[in-house]
């Protein structure tokens, strides 16, 4: 079972300090949600943990060996959209790198079948990651990072993609970051706040009015 380890990570941009001194182990069979404001470091943490970008310090392992050597174990969801939008989404999954028997499991999932002869760039933002969440996580990468799985998606797609997340835990290691905190409350087995370039431990909603990140209203 893979295992990820985050020893002191740091990192700023310019003056501005993201993360500091940072520490966080994921372990393949759970789910590790990340909440946080805009610009708290999520993404940017997400990225270093890709490769994407450097941290001023720290070390990033994956079964003791260095990331730089374990890259391949890393699957990475981006905010952004990336998947190529002229491709019908029928094409898309046929080519993916995926088993037969995972592709099948693609098709069959919910609201694909009204979408697979569409092009990727006609679908909606929620369609998009919907679409993107399902091919990475059929992948082989044990150790998966999901910036903003659930964005946009439809009830049924929600419902769909927490539950597949479930599945997913049991052979990776599975880390993400959303703003639909109630659902991630849900999902997720251990929850986190990335507040002051730092990560604190969160039970609930209680907690998060406590520490900020909720208004209390929301009690």
């Amino acid at each position: 079972m893979a295992h990820l380890e985050i020893k002191d990570l740091s990192k700023s941009f310019g003056r501005k300090q993201v993360l500091d001194g940072l520490e966080l182990r994921l372990t393949a069979g759970e789910i590790v949600a990340v909440m946080g404001r805009n610009g708290s470091g999520k993404s940017t943490l997400f990225q270093i943990l890709f490769g994407l970008i450097k941290a001023n310090r720290g070390r990033v392992t994956i079964d003791g060996f260095p990331l730089t050597k374990r890259r391949d174990w890393v699957g990475y969801l981006p905010q952004y959209a990336f998947l190529p939008s002229r491709l019908r989404v029928r094409t898309l999954i046929q080519s993916s790198q995926a088993s037969e028997e995972a592709r099948d499991a693609i098709f069959y999932a919910p609201k694909i079948s009204k979408i697979e002869n569409h092009f990727v760039g006609q679908l909606s933002v929620g369609e998009r990651r919907y679409l993107a969440t399902l091919l990475l996580g059929h992948l082989q990468h044990p150790i998966l990072l999901l910036d903003e799985p659930l964005s946009m998606l439809e009830p049924i797609q929600m419902d769909y993609i927490k539950t597949f997340l479930q599945g997913l835990k049991a052979t990776k290691g599975v880390l993400l970051a959303d703003h639909y905190y109630e659902d991630v409350l849900q999902t997720a087995d251990r929850k986190l706040l990335l507040q002051d370039g730092k990560l604190q431990p969160v039970s609930n909603k209680v907690d998060l009015v406590q520490m900020g990140y909720l208004p209390k209203s929301r009690l």
